[in-house]
């Protein structure tokens, strides 16, 4: 008989630790339903906006060259995306998206490099350009 006794006190303590889960769980869900009602009440007194737009609106002189062609004559989706490509990303995007674009943003196009008239290269190339010549 004690072992019963031993089992009935398991199960009472069970029942028990049972009991309280239960009654937490229910203020858990109670709360929560109050929540849910109060973000309810503050959406309808708000307006919910819009986030940003990430890319700004394709000029529709740019979005005329879909329509325009087929892309096996490098013409319409295929000229439209090389237009595309071809525009900087600060007149595409609004902000940068990826660290990428944080990396280079403004970064703006390479300047043009320019050979020196006096260099090596250019004294190299005429000289043996007047050897070939003269002989």
């Amino acid at each position: 008989m004690p072992i019963l006794q031993g089992e009935d006190s398991i199960d009472s303590k069970t029942e028990n630790q049972n009991k309280g889960s239960l009654e937490k769980s229910e203020k858990l869900k109670s709360s929560a339903a109050n929540n849910f009602e109060s973000v309810e009440d503050s959406e309808s007194d708000s307006e919910i906006l819009d986030p940003p737009q990430a890319m700004k609106p394709v000029p529709a002189d740019v979005k005329r060259h879909i329509y325009k062609g087929i892309s096996h004559d490098d013409k319409g989706k295929t000229k439209y995306l090389n237009i595309r490509y071809c525009t900087p990303p600060e007149e595409r995007w609004n902000y940068p998206i990826t660290s990428s674009m944080h990396i280079g943003w403004t970064f703006g196009f390479p300047q043009e490099m320019k050979v020196p008239e006096f260099g090596r290269k250019m004294t190299m190339y005429h000289s043996f350009l007047e050897l070939t010549i003269l002989n």
